[in-house]
């Protein structure tokens, strides 16, 4: 794969564009980890406060990745963190960090398979171009 993709030129507008779209999705992966109870322990993981404000800005902070993405989640009730799952207005603004955990790392990793097929299109996009025309269906499935 290395030989196919060592000499890749993108142009600035296709670089900023994955840019932005790798941000979007780090943003959205980080703030799920702030979550993840064992992974970066702090006091706000049993502040009340903290649980109940990080409930209510995951739709924002989600809103703003998605804003750098580009990406639209199918179902529109995951982007506004609004009956996702059963009991999630209890749970996501809750004293335990664990179901923002989970809502927002499920949110992220969707947006991680997205940038996986942006990133596939590009490679495919420019691959007609390069003396690997004839071989590139071998990379790309």
């Amino acid at each position: 794969m290395y030989d196919v993709i060592y000499d890749l030129t993108i142009t600035k507008e296709q670089r900023l564009g994955l840019a932005k779209q790798f941000a979007g999705v780090l943003i959205k992966m980080v703030y799920a980890f702030v979550w993840q109870e064992t992974t970066i322990p702090g006091p706000w993981l049993t502040s009340s406060v903290a649980n109940y404000t990080g409930g209510l800005a995951m739709k924002y902070v989600n809103k703003f990745a998605d804003s750098l993405t580009g990406y639209h989640h199918p179902d529109p009730t995951v982007a506004a963190s609004l009956n996702v799952y059963p009991g999630d207005t209890t749970c996501r603004t809750g004293s335990s960090p664990h179901a923002k955990w989970h809502e927002q790392s499920a949110n992220a990793l969707f947006d991680l398979i997205q940038l996986c097929g942006s990133m596939k299109m590009l490679i495919k996009a420019i691959l007609p171009t390069r003396r690997y025309k004839q071989n590139r269906e071998q990379y790309f499935f």
